[in-house]
């Protein structure tokens, strides 16, 4: 009881005693900061809270009170943050915060002051993914936001802010989503590399209990290297086993190694002896060569070879020959290579038996010589006996060099004469035989072509020449049988029978065919006697049976006399009309003819008695005209006499055309001449003396006469030029009553389109034009024209220029220069946007803006800027402004289809319509005149419309409409 009556007041159960309490406090004592901290962090009511933390003012008691705090600090933090405010040095006391242990509550002390610098170094030190995220959420500037963002590499962290700022901040969001990327791209990569380790150890481990193979070594060289390249991180789970299969493979890489040094030695024995057997190989071989060019004798006694081999200096005085010296000798040999043949090669021992076999054959031939000399001698016998010459060149040949095989004399060595007959035998037999054989194959050849020559006739159905190559086959068939003495070909011989009945055939059939035809063209021969066709036409068809009739005969085998007799009866019968209308043609050829000689008769006569100086040339040239005309009607005329008439008429004529072309060439000079007269009187001041000169020499160009008609045409029309050049001088200076007439009707009609521009301005530029046209009109004829005219056409032009005259005004006037300089700004933005729609632009579009909202159309334009900014900033939606452009732009061009009174587009009717109520339900007056700057305001309007280039098919109406009211 006594405790509540000695109880502190900061302690009492009423907060508002409390609070009172912890106003009497100062955080100066350290005792009465205790209980200030104790009340900050521990008292329930918010109050009393608030008013001890408002008692505490050190910098570094609220920094250290904001450390011991773990949960409830929000109001130290506001406090901390007022008083490092109020600092005008703060510094030190920003030292002091870094250091503190509570870094979330530190950074959002930090983030409520006006030191951005220290926000920038604070970051670098916060290492909690959590405290990162929120700053990356937080309303920090960008700058501290895309900070903490790269801080952040906890990959649940990652992808809880990527789906926090999907929709909200798209820096952040692209950066986490390139991180995140490149995390899982970091991860398959190291799956990748155990994956890589597992396959390499695998491959250790296959090669480690695999058979041997010659690249083991290596092999186990590269996986090793793989293997180390890894590195220790990817390796380390995995090395044990590694470095079991690695010291596998090198034991097996030694033992291999050691037993291949073991096989060198070996090898290099073998090659020893190897060198041995070939050393003794060669002796070998040039005893047996010494043996080949000198034979062995088969007694040492035989004087006859033993005296030969010692002239051929293959023994020496004394030396025994005998076949058991030299067996002795190869037994020498003999036992020196049995004592090596168990390393020799097989090539070395096939060598061997080679030469064994050799020196066998040589014993064997020199113990039988006499007995093979005795058989050559018996055979060249009988080869004199007709028993032999009766048989045929290649069985006397067989017979012939099978004896020569069995003799097997030796090369080198001199032969005897009885071996040299025979020798003599075999080239004659076998240049006979070769003879036979070209001479066989020539034949074979020459049947073979009239074979393909008689098979390609039999298949054309052409007889007659298949009849006579058959007969040319069978010659060469029946030589070529006597010349193999009955052994020819059998294919060859097969051929030559088959096509000889399938001609035979084709002859009967060919006859059976070909009747029926020569039956049938007599027929129409008959036929043609009675038929009414002219003679022309009906020889035509006469000629046409018989050509039939020839190439039917040509494949007749029969040729029937009584049928022929027929057909040419009935031939000569249908052509007795054609020969009398031929006979009656070769008359009026004759007639022709016969006109024609006298017509040149007759020219020639008048052309002897002219004299062409003095003669009319044209007249001349009429005549011969004429005889050129009677000429060419007297046709047709017999080939060659009219042939040689004609050139004889041409001569004639060529003497006369040459006086013709003369005659032109000059009429040609004087009319050049006259051309540059004419030429030279356009430039004459006296215009009026010149019209009278252009009209002498007018007659002048008609007494000259023609000239070729290839230049008359040229040259007329030149002087007709100059001269019509000449007289609109003289009409020029004297206006006629149709000119003036015409100068009113222009005036009229162009007073009539300055009119019209009242009431709907097109086509600015050309009414100019046309008003300049009138002026000058009026300057030429202003005393011929009526002085009404001249006055309403000064009234529509006054119209006209005023209007132009307020354009320009508008145009230059400083406002719309800055409209369009703004509306350029404006322009390149969007153009950045709409190619970079995810970058912020790095540069300021917008750094020369000074507009102002003065005008209605300078506050559309700041709304257009503000729109674009709102894009770029992902604060609005793009697809949403431009279908809102499209509409003002569409709105702008049905206005002006409108005031200049033009259709618009079908799809925009209903616009149209909506616009047209709206302004009767304004009271708008709809037949209300429009001018040109209203025109140019209009234009000015759409100035103010955001994106207003990206509707390509819209721009391009836009700018019809005004290039149809300006130009």
């Amino acid at each position: 009881m006594l405790s509540k009556f000695f109880k502190p007041k900061w302690q009492h159960t009423n907060p508002a005693i409390r609070s009172t309490a912890a106003k009497k406090l100062s955080d100066d004592c350290v005792d009465e900061f205790h209980i200030l901290s104790v009340l900050v962090t521990k008292d329930p009511d918010h109050i009393v809270r608030q008013t001890a933390i408002e008692q505490i003012a050190s910098i570094n008691n609220l920094i250290d009170l904001l450390e011991q705090s773990a949960s409830d600090s929000d109001i130290i933090e506001k406090q901390l943050t007022h008083k490092l405010n109020a600092e005008d040095h703060p510094e030190r006391s920003f030292d002091r915060l870094q250091h503190c242990s509570n870094k979330p509550a530190v950074w959002r002390v930090v983030c409520q002051t006006h030191f951005p610098d220290l926000q920038s170094s604070l970051i670098q030190q916060v290492d909690n993914q959590n405290q990162l995220l929120d700053i990356a959420t937080s309303t920090a500037p960008i700058s501290i936001r895309k900070t903490a963002a790269e801080r952040i590499t906890d990959p649940d962290i990652i992808e809880k802010l990527l789906k926090i700022t999907r929709q909200k901040d798209k820096t952040i969001y692209h950066m986490m989503r390139d991180k995140s990327n490149a995390l899982r791209e970091q991860e398959k990569q190291q799956q990748a590399r155990h994956a890589l380790a597992e396959n390499i150890l695998e491959q250790i481990k296959s090669l480690a209990n695999g058979v041997w193979q010659p690249l083991y070594a290596a092999k186990s060289e590269v996986i090793s290297q793989e293997w180390q390249a890894l590195g220790e991180s990817v390796t380390a789970t995995y090395q044990p086993q590694f470095s079991e299969a690695i010291d596998t493979c090198k034991e097996r890489i030694k033992l291999i190694n050691d037993k291949a040094a073991e096989e060198k030695q070996e090898h290099e024995r073998i090659a020893l002896v190897r060198i041995t057997a070939d050393e003794l190989l060669e002796q070998l071989q040039a005893f047996i060569t010494s043996l080949e060019s000198a034979p062995i004798a088969a007694t040492p006694t035989e004087e006859h070879l033993t005296q030969g081999f010692l002239t051929e200096g293959l023994l020496t005085e004394g030396q025994d020959n005998s076949i058991s010296a030299h067996t002795l000798q190869f037994e020498v040999y003999q036992t020196q290579w049995m004592t090596i043949t168990d390393d020799t090669s097989g090539a070395q021992q096939k060598t061997f038996n080679q030469l064994q076999q050799k020196f066998s054959g040589i014993l064997k031939h020199a113990s039988s010589i006499d007995v093979k000399l005795a058989d050559i001698s018996a055979f060249l016998a009988t080869t004199k006996q007709p028993v032999y010459q009766k048989k045929t060149t290649s069985q006397q040949l067989k017979q012939a060099k099978t004896v020569l095989k069995k003799t097997a004399w030796p090369v080198p060595v001199e032969r005897p004469e009885p071996l040299l007959e025979l020798d003599r035998l075999i080239l004659q037999l076998t240049d006979e035989q070769q003879q036979h054989t070209q001479k066989t194959a020539e034949l074979s050849k020459k049947l073979q072509t009239q074979l393909e020559q008689l098979e390609s006739a039999i298949d054309n159905g052409v007889i007659k020449a298949a009849d006579k190559t058959s007969r040319k086959a069978t010659e060469l068939f029946s030589q070529l049988t006597s010349q193999s003495n009955g052994a020819i070909n059998s294919q060859l011989e097969q051929q030559f029978k088959s096509l000889q009945t399938r001609l035979d055939e084709l002859k009967d059939w060919q006859g059976f065919a070909v009747t029926p035809k020569k039956d049938q063209l007599c027929l129409d021969m008959e036929n043609l006697i009675f038929q009414d066709l002219p003679a022309q036409e009906k020889a035509k068809q006469i000629k046409a049976f018989q050509q039939q009739w020839k190439m039917l005969d040509a494949t007749d085998p029969f040729h029937s006399q009584t049928t022929w007799k027929r057909f040419k009866t009935a031939s000569d019968k249908a052509y007795e009309p054609c020969e009398v209308f031929f006979g009656k043609q070769n008359e009026a050829r004759s007639y022709n003819l016969q006109q024609k000689e006298l017509i040149y008769k007759e020219v020639a006569a008048y052309l002897q008695q002219i004299e062409w100086d003095t003669s009319d040339w044209r007249a001349i040239e009429q005549i011969i005209q004429a005889a050129k005309t009677e000429w060419r009607r007297f046709v047709p005329v017999d080939r060659n006499p009219g042939q040689a008439l004609q050139t004889k008429f041409n001569a004639l004529l060529q003497d006369a055309e040459a006086h013709f072309q003369e005659a032109k060439e000059c009429s040609m000079a004087s009319k050049a001449q006259l051309i540059i007269d004419a030429e030279a009187l356009t430039a004459s001041e006296d215009v009026v003396a010149a019209a009278e000169q252009a009209k002498k020499l007018q007659k002048d160009w008609k007494e000259c006469g023609p000239t070729f008609h290839s230049q008359e045409r040229k040259l007329w029309k030149t002087f007709r030029e100059h001269c019509d050049t000449i007289f609109q001088r003289l009409q020029e200076q004297s206006p006629s009553r149709e000119a003036m007439h015409s100068a009113k009707l222009q005036l009229q009609m162009i007073t009539d389109e300055l009119l019209t521009f009242a009431e709907a301005p097109l086509h600015t530029r050309t009414k100019l034009n046309r008003l300049n046209e009138a002026r000058q009109l009026i300057e030429l004829y202003s005393e011929s024209l009526p002085s009404q005219d001249i006055e309403k056409f000064n009234q529509a032009a006054r119209c006209l220029e005023q209007q132009t005259k307020a354009l320009t005004r508008l145009t230059e006037h400083k406002d719309s220069q800055s409209l369009l300089f703004h509306s350029d700004l404006c322009d390149r933005f969007e153009e950045n946007i709409l190619k970079n729609p995810l970058v912020q632009p790095l540069e300021d579009f917008f750094a020369g803006w000074t507009l102002n909202a003065g005008s209605s159309l300078n506050e559309k334009l700041i709304s257009r800027r503000n729109q674009i900014e709102l894009i770029a900033a992902d604060e609005a939606n793009l697809e949403t402004l431009l279908c809102n452009s499209d509409r003002e732009l569409r709105k702008i061009c049905i206005r002006l289809e409108i005031a200049l009174s033009l259709p618009s587009p079908e799809h925009d009717q209903v616009l149209r319509m909506e616009y047209l109520m709206q302004r009767l339900q304004q009271a708008l007056d709809q037949q209300q005149s429009v001018n040109l700057t209203d025109i140019k305001k209009l234009e000015f309007e759409s100035l103010s419309v955001p994106f207003r280039y990206a509707n390509e098919a819209l721009n391009q109406r836009l700018q019809t409409l005004i290039d149809t009211v300006f130009n």
